[in-house]
């Protein structure tokens, strides 16, 4: 883990180093609206970007500097353009902000986007967020072949974030907060890799064959949905909390290779399909029922401690081991099945 933090901070110090020579711009000093290829401004402490801007090189914030951004203001990021954040970037109101093909933003700082802002990345655009980047009421488009790497913290409050055809990586802290959304459709990959806080009257679904996998830790407190066969690999820990709901339907699957835990509700429907290898427990506050045609393949452990509501008595397939709330074996899962 060590290494691989050296090696990020190294990437990052090479890409600063590329656009050392920048021409500084103090409070009260102009940029031009275009800042054409080959030509760097680095922004200093208590600047206001007053004017639409295009950026095809390179805007970069002064280390520690702090920078506001007036409202209504239109933001391009061009092809080969970069906009490099080192300190505190704010936005008023209002801010369109726009990464074009092969445009690139940089936040090694704190990014600020907040009161009907858009944040949209183009094809093939990428977002490396190795600070803190936080949307309050706002929004996030990923179009196709975009790339957000999150290598830091990515925060959203009552804001709305889709990603599409897209690929989003998570690598230390993601909270979906106060009432967001997050759609991920269109065979767009979701990974995991820190923890993933979805929570308390969250909304996300993935839908029409995106993924998330998760490698490290989930914790559901809002809704979590997977429609049109999405996909859902667990190899971390994944809690769903009291309150929180978990559904798969049409066709969806989960596949469970370490340790799920449902103290909320979870619903397989539509011919979804659950596929255990490892842990599987149902704590004595949770619920799951198992309707429509869906099944749980059971090939690791599974404890049930709480409700469990079964269609039929193929609903739930058990290769291995099934226990009950008192630690027993189970042989049959008649009791479950629906009078």
């Amino acid at each position: 883990m060590r290494k691989i933090k050296l090696l990020v901070a190294l990437l990052a110090l090479c890409s600063l180093g590329a656009y050392a020579d920048c021409e500084k711009v103090f409070v009260n000093q102009v940029i031009p609206d275009e800042i054409k290829r080959g030509k760097c401004y680095e922004l200093d402490n208590n600047y206001k970007i007053t004017s639409d801007l295009v950026i095809l090189g390179s805007l970069k914030t002064a280390t520690a500097a702090k920078v506001n951004i007036a409202p209504g203001i239109r933001i391009v990021i061009e092809h080969g353009g970069k906009l490099i954040n080192q300190g505190s970037l704010l936005s008023d109101s209002r801010l369109n902000l726009t990464v074009k093909p092969y445009g690139l933003i940089l936040n090694e700082g704190s990014l600020l986007l907040k009161s009907n802002s858009s944040l949209s990345l183009s094809a093939s655009s990428k977002l490396e967020n190795h600070g803190t980047l936080s949307l309050r009421n706002s929004k996030l488009n990923l179009a196709r072949d975009s790339r957000l790497n999150s290598n830091g913290t990515l925060n959203l409050e009552n804001s709305k974030a889709e990603i599409k055809y897209a690929t989003f990586n998570n690598n230390n802290k993601f909270n979906l907060e106060r009432g967001s959304s997050l759609s991920v459709g269109g065979n767009s990959f979701f990974n995991n890799k820190g923890k993933l806080n979805l929570n308390k009257n969250s909304t996300v679904v993935f839908k029409n064959n995106s993924s998330l996998a998760n490698f490290k830790f989930v914790a559901l407190e809002g809704e979590l949905n997977f429609e049109d066969v999405a996909i859902l690999k667990n190899h971390g820990n994944f809690k769903v909390a009291v309150g929180s709901k978990l559904e798969f339907s049409d066709g969806s699957v989960l596949n469970n290779q370490h340790l799920l835990s449902v103290l909320g509700k979870f619903s397989l429907q539509g011919h979804s399909v659950c596929e255990n290898a490892w842990g599987f427990k149902i704590e004595s506050s949770g619920a799951m029922q198992i309707l429509e045609r869906a099944r749980l393949l059971n090939r690791g452990n599974i404890y049930i401690e709480g409700k469990l509501k079964l269609e039929a008595n193929d609903s739930l397939i058990n290769k291995n081991l099934v226990y009950d709330r008192n630690k027993h074996k189970l042989g049959n899962f008649d009791d479950f099945l629906i009078k």
